[in-house]
C-alpha cells in the first residue's frame, strides 16, 4: 500500500427529494431553533459505513444483531469487537493489539473512534466531517398520514386499523465540509510504528463519500442521492490550512439544481501553487455548475467517474 501525506478539502452535496435524509426523534428532518433543516455528520457517515460494509469492508462502528433468547437484540461493544477482529479483551491484553485491531477496521482508520467498554481508548479520526446545512430556500416540509393494515392488539376492544406517520421534504440540499490530514496518524506512532494511512484507505472513504446516499434505499433515504463532490488535493509538502468549504457553495434552481462555485473559485485561485489537484464530481443529468470556468478542475460524472 502506498502511504498517503497529502491533506484534503471538500465538500460533499446530497440532495434529497420527497425523502428525509437526517430525521430527528420526532421524525421530523433535523432543524435548529430558528427553523433552518441541516443534516448531522452522522448521517453522512452511516451512509458511507453502509457502503463499506456493502462492500465487504472490514467495518466496526456498524449495527449488528444477534438472536437473545427470541429477541432480535444489538450486539454491544465489546461483543462487536470480538466479532469484527475475531478476538477479545481480556485483562492484561495489550494497548498495542487492541490499537492493531481498531485500526485494521476501515471505518476506524478514516473516521477514529470512541471505545468505552472492557477498555476506554480514544481515535481521532483522520477524516473529519461537519455539520450539513440545507443550502436550497424553497424547502418544504410535508407530513402524511400512513394507514396500518393492523388494529392495535394491545388496546382491548380495538376494531379499527392504527394510523402512523411519514414526514419528508419535497427538495432539499444538504452541502458537507470534509477535512483529510493523514499526519494525524502520528499520533499513534510511538505504541505503533509501523502504522499509515494508505491512498487505499483514502479511496475507500472517497466512493462511499461519492455513492453511500444513492446506495441508501430505506423508506426515508429512497430519494437521497449523491449530487456533488469536491477534493481539493494539497501538495504533500503544503503547511496551508483551509476553513471549511461548505460556506464557499450556494444552491438555486433554474430549470435544474445549479450550484454555484464562484465563491470556492475565487478561494482556490488564491493558493493555487499550494493544490496538487482539484477534483470535482457531479450529475449532469441533474445539476448544474456555475463559477468553474476561471479555474483547472478536474471534472467528473459522479455516477460513471469518468471525464467530462
Amino acid at each position: 500500500m502506498i502511504k498517503m501525506n497529502n491533506r484534503i478539502y471538500g465538500v460533499i452535496g446530497i440532495g434529497s427529494y420527497m425523502a428525509n435524509w437526517n430525521a430527528d426523534f420526532t421524525n421530523q428532518p433535523k432543524t435548529l431553533g430558528n427553523g433552518m433543516i441541516f443534516g448531522s455528520d452522522k448521517a453522512l457517515k452511516y451512509s458511507i459505513r453502509n457502503h463499506m460494509v456493502n462492500n465487504n469492508e472490514k467495518v466496526m462502528y456498524y449495527k449488528t444483531f444477534k438472536d437473545e433468547k427470541g429477541k432480535l437484540q444489538p450486539l454491544s461493544l465489546d461483543e462487536k469487537y470480538e466479532m469484527t477482529f475475531g478476538d477479545k479483551i481480556e485483562k492484561g491484553k495489550k494497548i498495542e493489539e487492541i490499537l492493531r485491531n481498531l485500526f485494521s477496521a476501515t471505518d476506524v482508520i478514516n473516521f477514529g473512534a470512541t471505545y468505552a467498554g472492557k477498555v476506554n481508548i480514544g481515535i481521532l479520526g483522520i477524516v473529519q466531517i461537519g455539520q450539513a446545512f440545507n443550502k436550497y430556500d424553497n424547502t418544504e416540509i410535508h407530513t402524511q398520514s400512513i394507514l396500518s393494515p393492523f388494529r392495535d392488539g394491545t388496546k382491548e376492544g380495538a376494531d379499527a386499523t392504527t394510523l402512523g406517520t411519514h414526514t419528508i421534504t419535497d427538495e432539499a440540499h444538504y452541502v458537507y465540509p470534509f477535512a483529510v490530514n493523514p499526519k494525524v496518524i502520528n499520533n499513534y506512532k510511538e505504541i505503533i510504528p509501523d502504522l499509515s494511512y494508505s491512498f487505499e484507505d483514502y479511496n475507500k472513504f472517497k466512493v462511499g463519500a461519492l455513492e453511500g446516499a444513492t446506495l441508501l434505499n430505506t423508506v426515508n433515504k429512497m430519494g437521497c442521492e449523491n449530487e456533488v463532490g469536491v477534493f481539493i488535493i494539497l501538495k504533500e509538502n503544503s503547511e496551508l490550512y483551509i476553513p471549511a468549504l461548505d460556506s464557499y457553495v450556494e444552491i438555486f434552481k433554474d430549470d435544474k439544481i445549479i450550484y454555484d462555485f464562484t465563491q470556492l473559485t475565487n478561494l482556490l485561485k488564491t493558493i493555487t501553487d499550494e493544490i496538487k489537484e482539484a477534483e470535482l464530481f457531479y450529475n449532469p443529468l441533474k445539476i448544474k455548475l456555475k463559477g468553474i470556468d476561471d479555474f483547472n478542475y478536474n471534472i467528473k460524472n459522479i455516477v460513471t467517474k469518468k471525464a467530462l
